[in-house]
């Protein structure tokens, strides 16, 4: 198994990637900021709220480190996914981390008159269970090691 991970911050090889960072970044968004990231932050709630329901066992997106298996699912999400972010190739700080695989695709926007919250818990039971299709994201509970660089703009 490869990993990488998108950074939108230059590093060096050998420097560790902590936990936790996006559920950081989730938290200090603020009422006047939260416009485009509203749906962003209620995928959260939801996808939290049906892990800590269903599979306490799994490590929370809020407090892990995310990375891709494999080379062309990372430059696929990085080229996408990733305007500012700077691709490296990672390793496990923890070879026991906690690891899930989630479906990148559950993460897209809602498309429709779904109920909202409903739709997103449905979304969130399945990126859970590890249902879907597409390229995974492996979310970790540990801390990542940056081997080399990979990719920039």
């Amino acid at each position: 198994m490869t990993l990488y991970h998108c950074a939108p911050i230059p590093l060096e090889a050998g420097s560790v990637i902590k936990p936790g960072n996006w559920g950081r970044l989730i938290n200090t968004y603020e009422h006047q900021q939260f416009g485009n990231n509203s749906g962003i932050a209620f995928r959260e709630l939801a996808f939290e709220h049906v892990r800590v329901q269903e599979f306490p066992q799994k490590p929370s997106r809020l407090t892990s480190c995310f990375a891709l298996d494999g080379l062309e699912p990372a430059t696929t999400y990085w080229s996408n996914s990733s305007p500012l972010g700077i691709l490296y190739e990672v390793d496990l700080v923890d070879k026991n981390s906690k690891i899930h695989e989630g479906k990148l695709s559950l993460l897209d926007g809602l498309n429709g008159n779904e109920a909202y919250f409903r739709a997103w818990q449905q979304r969130g039971m399945r990126y859970w269970s590890g249902a879907g299709d597409g390229d995974s994201e492996l979310v970790i509970e540990g801390s990542l090691r940056v081997v080399s660089f990979v990719a920039s703009r």
